[in-house]
């Protein structure tokens, strides 16, 4: 369901009194609008557990100390494979760091709900400074974030429709396209906006003034990177090859999962997917594997997710034990070409879920 114009100028305002209010009016002001009676009774009882156990106080410290454990871990995969100095070394270490630059994101993800920290202005600097790892403007995604909150896989989401295969060819060519696209969206949408041009999917009148300013400081950092990346092998290796690897394909093996042929009125409970993952991949992801614990109740940082998970657990009906399970869940009924009359993959069957491992579901996707 779509929020009111006056309460998505809510959410997308990003005030010290909306980081800083009471907890529970936070939640309820950033909570997906859901219509399914099950996802509301459930979310009703999940938040009181949030607030009781203390799960929707920003990350602080903990958050803080995971970011600079991955600019480390960035810095050792570089440092290693410099001194290996081959490609055998060099991809898997590029990979490796395009992860760590989508954990990066992940914590920019959390500045955008104002957990990473409590104060708004460290959240901010914090943000700016995090997704000038993925060369993305901080304004213009947190605008492009919130809004997608706001009416979750609904007509005005500015995300579109989840992704709904119907063959392995439309898999391949969405992994080749998503990041390029999205970042070309987002620039685009960004540069327009400064001229006063905003894109369609900045509905409010908040987002349209935010989205002015939003080019600055990424859009001079960016320049700084590809003057870099031009003049210096030790930057082409250290930042531009790992992030080429996430535009295709980490960038979209990620964030396939997030809502994968997902429908609105299902509610969050059954058209969000969580991945468990590994201890490494939940570190280098800053925890953003846990989606349907963060779209039930956003104000919960990275850093509380899993915590979180626990408990949403029992009510959430699409989860897979890691990326690989989800991956394979998604391909193995695709033909590789699809006939014309051809309905989509997750029409064609269902599952009962739980299933104890691999991808679990009681509806169809």
């Amino acid at each position: 369901m779509t929020r009111p114009l006056a309460e998505i100028d809510t959410i997308t305002r990003v005030e010290p009194a909306d980081i800083d209010a009471d907890i529970e009016t936070d939640i309820e002001t950033e909570t997906d609008i859901e219509t399914d009676i099950e996802t509301i009774v459930a979310s009703s009882e999940l938040r009181a557990i949030a607030v009781g156990q203390g799960l929707v106080r920003p990350g602080g410290l903990r958050s803080v100390l995971h970011v600079v454990g991955i600019i480390a871990a960035w810095a050792a995969l570089v440092v290693l494979a410099e001194r290996a100095d081959t490609l055998w070394v060099w991809i898997p270490a590029w990979v490796c760091v395009a992860f760590l630059i989508m954990g990066l994101a992940g914590a920019g993800h959390d500045c955008v709900h104002g957990t990473l920290v409590r104060s708004k202005l460290a959240n901010t600097v914090a943000g700016h400074v995090v997704m000038s790892a993925i060369a993305l403007p901080f304004g213009t995604y947190r605008q492009f974030h919130l809004l997608h909150h706001a009416d979750t896989i609904g007509p005005t989401d500015p995300e579109g429709p989840p992704a709904n295969f119907t063959s392995r060819l439309q898999y391949l060519a969405f992994h080749a396209v998503l990041g390029v696209a999205f970042m070309a969206m987002i620039w685009w949408g960004t540069l327009c906006s400064a001229v006063g041009r905003p894109p369609r999917w900045a509905r409010t009148m908040h987002s349209r003034r935010a989205l002015r300013r939003a080019w600055f400081p990424t859009l001079p950092v960016v320049a700084l990177f590809v003057v870099a990346s031009a003049t210096s092998e030790v930057f082409r290796h250290a930042w531009l090859f790992p992030w080429l690897f996430v535009l295709t394909p980490v960038f979209p093996f990620v964030l396939l999962s997030e809502h994968y042929a997902g429908r609105a009125g299902d509610g969050i409970l059954h058209n969000t997917y969580t991945i468990e993952s590994n201890p490494i991949t939940r570190f280098a992801l800053f925890n953003i594997n846990f989606h349907t614990a963060h779209h039930l109740i956003p104000r919960v940082p990275g850093t509380h997710l899993r915590a979180f998970d626990e408990h949403v657990a029992p009510h959430a009906t699409r989860r897979a034990t890691g990326y690989l399970a989800f991956h394979r869940h998604v391909l193995a009924p695709l033909p590789w070409r699809a006939t014309r009359a051809q309905r989509p993959a997750s029409e064609r069957y269902t599952r009962p879920g739980p299933s104890g491992g691999g991808v679990s579901r009681e509806h169809p996707l």
